[in-house]
């Protein structure tokens, strides 16, 4: 017996040989154990397109699953941008997440149709240049009918930053007669050099 509402079973009102049409689509839905379910899954990103370096920022990531059954043992493989990029922190708000080598394997647990699991993952690039991240799989126990969107690859321009930093002193206190030294420093937190600095001291 099918585990469908009576209101959600498939009905036709046609005959074929004798045998229920509604019957034989009963027997093939997916939720009453006939055919093998379909579970739809697509991810998509948010993230900017142009960052500072030295500033940490998040992937974004999003599950959906478009349906129309429910997808089991959801499990998405991430590869993390190398080089000179460091790895903060990630969460999930379902199921768990754990380095695999270059790689962040989340295993994401079930997502009915409709429903979506959310992954971010948060690193600072500490150099200018392209990062490359990439889903390189999204899979589930559930045959996936439209898979091309099971992967993605995004590339973030990581922009030059330098942290300039003045500070003035003298050489107080004086005395009348006596000459008044100002000293300019100016520092470099980086991470990038800095280029074409102009200093302007109104005296």
């Amino acid at each position: 017996t099918c585990a469908l509402p009576i209101w959600q079973q498939p009905l036709q009102s046609s005959y074929a040989g004798g045998t229920s049409d509604a019957f034989s689509a009963l027997l093939c839905h997916p939720d009453c154990g006939g055919a093998d379910p379909e579970a739809d899954l697509g991810v998509t990103l948010d993230v900017e397109e142009s960052l500072p370096a030295g500033i940490e920022f998040d992937y974004r990531f999003t599950v959906t699953n478009y349906g129309p059954a429910t997808a089991t043992n959801v499990d998405m493989l991430v590869q993390l941008p190398g080089g000179t990029t460091t790895l903060v922190r990630f969460v999930s708000d379902t199921g768990e997440c754990a380095l695999l080598g270059g790689s962040l394997s989340c295993q994401l647990g079930s997502v009915a149709s409709g429903d979506t699991a959310r992954v971010v993952i948060t690193v600072l690039p500490t150099q200018p240049g392209m990062l490359i991240n990439m889903v390189s799989r999204l899979s589930s126990d559930q045959i996936d009918p439209d898979p091309l969107n099971n992967e993605l690859v995004h590339e973030a321009l990581i922009q030059p930053a330098a942290d300039i930093r003045l500070e003035v002193v003298d050489n107080a206190p004086i005395y009348p007669g006596d000459r008044l030294t100002y000293t300019t420093i100016i520092s470099n937190k980086g991470p990038s050099p800095a280029t074409g600095l102009i200093l302007t001291a109104n005296l």
